[in-house]
C-alpha cells in the first residue's frame, strides 16, 4: 500500500506540509488545498510551483481531489442543466491536472445525501417517489463513465458523509449496476461509521476490489443529536476496527493510497497541531502492523 498523508490536513502552506510529510517519512500525498486555492483552481504559476516542490521533495501525489457534484441536488439536477454541465468541465480540467502530476486518479462527490433512498412495503409512496432517485444518480453517472474510459484514467467516488453514497453497500451496489471498470470507491470508512456501517469486516469486505483509495480519520459520534466530533487516529469509534484493517490490507496487498485525512484542530490551534496528534498512531497502525 501507498501510506500518505493529505497535506491540507497539515498546513495550507504547501512548501510547509511538504517539508513536514517527508520529515515524517511519507511519500504520498493529496492536496487538495494549496495556499488556500482547491485542486483545479490555482493559477499557472502556483501550478508550477506545486510540481517543483513535489519533485524537490521527491513526493508524489496519489490523486487530484477536487470537490465535484459535493451537495449538488439530485432532485433539480438533470443532465442537460448548467451546473452540471459545469461539473462535467470541472472533471476534464481535474484529468488533465492529475495528468500533469503523472497521477491515474481524480475524486469526485456522490451529489447530495438521501436519508431513505429505497422504499418498500407503501415506503416508495410516501419517502422515495417510487424509488426513482437511484435511477436518476446512475443515469448521471453515465456521462462520468465515458468520460472515464475516454480519459483512461480512474475515477474515484468517496463515500461522503452528506454524499448520496455514504455506505460501502451503497457504493459497491452502484458500481456494481454501472459496470464501469474505472470507476471505483475512495473509502472513507469513518464516514461510513456515521450512517453505522461497520468498517471491518462488513465494509471493507463489500468493497474489496472496487478499493481505489482509502481515507483515513477518527471520530466520536452522536446520531441522536447529528453529531461529530473529530479526534486523534486511535482515540475514537475507528479505534476497534483499524489493526484489523490495516492487517487485512496487508494480507490482501492492497496497492492503493492508505492517506491520513487529518481534520482535527485543536481550539485555538492548528492543523499541523492536529495532525501532529495523529500520525505516530498512523504511522504505527498502517505502516508498522503486519499481523
Amino acid at each position: 500500500m501507498k501510506t500518505g498523508i493529505l497535506t491540507s490536513g497539515v498546513s495550507q502552506d504547501f512548501e510547509r506540509a511538504l517539508k513536514l510529510v517527508r520529515a515524517d517519512g511519507f511519500r504520498y500525498v493529496e492536496i487538495q488545498y494549496a495556499w488556500g486555492a482547491e485542486d483545479g483552481s490555482r493559477s499557472d504559476q502556483q501550478e508550477r510551483e506545486v510540481r517543483r516542490l513535489l519533485e524537490q521533495n521527491h513526493i508524489k501525489c496519489t490523486a487530484v481531489m477536487r470537490n465535484i457534484f459535493s451537495g449538488l441536488s439530485l432532485d433539480d439536477t438533470s443532465p442537460g442543466s448548467l451546473r452540471y454541465q459545469n461539473e462535467l468541465e470541472y472533471l476534464r480540467d481535474s484529468i488533465r491536472l492529475a495528468k500533469s502530476y503523472g497521477c491515474s486518479k481524480t475524486r469526485i462527490n456522490s451529489f447530495d445525501r438521501h436519508q431513505v433512498v429505497f422504499g418498500y412495503g407503501g415506503a416508495e409512496n410516501h419517502l422515495t417517489d417510487g424509488n426513482r432517485i437511484w435511477l436518476k444518480f446512475l443515469r448521471l453517472m453515465e456521462p462520468v463513465c465515458q468520460i472515464a474510459e475516454e480519459e483512461q484514467i480512474t475515477i474515484m467516488i468517496e463515500t461522503g458523509t452528506n454524499g448520496f453514497l455514504h455506505t460501502a453497500a451503497l457504493m459497491r451496489k452502484a458500481l456494481d449496476e454501472l459496470m464501469c471498470d474505472r470507476l471505483m470507491a475512495l473509502w472513507d470508512p469513518a464516514n461510513c461509521l456515521y450512517s453505522s456501517e461497520i468498517p471491518y469486516p462488513d465494509g471493507y469486505e463489500r468493497l474489496q476490489g472496487k478499493i481505489a483509495e482509502i481515507h483515513i480519520k477518527d471520530l466520536k459520534i452522536c446520531k441522536q443529536l447529528a453529531s461529530i466530533t473529530y479526534c486523534p487516529v486511535g482515540q475514537g469509534m475507528m479505534a476497534p476496527y483499524l489493526k484489523d484493517l490495516a492487517a487485512a490490507l496487508h494480507r490482501d496487498r492492497f496497492q492503493g493510497g492508505v492517506i491520513l485525512e487529518n481534520q482535527v484542530m485543536p481550539a485555538g490551534g492548528t492543523e499541523e497541531e492536529g495532525y501532529r496528534l495523529s500520525v505516530p498512531a498512523f504511522r504505527n497502525i498502517f505502516i508498522r502492523n503486519t499481523k
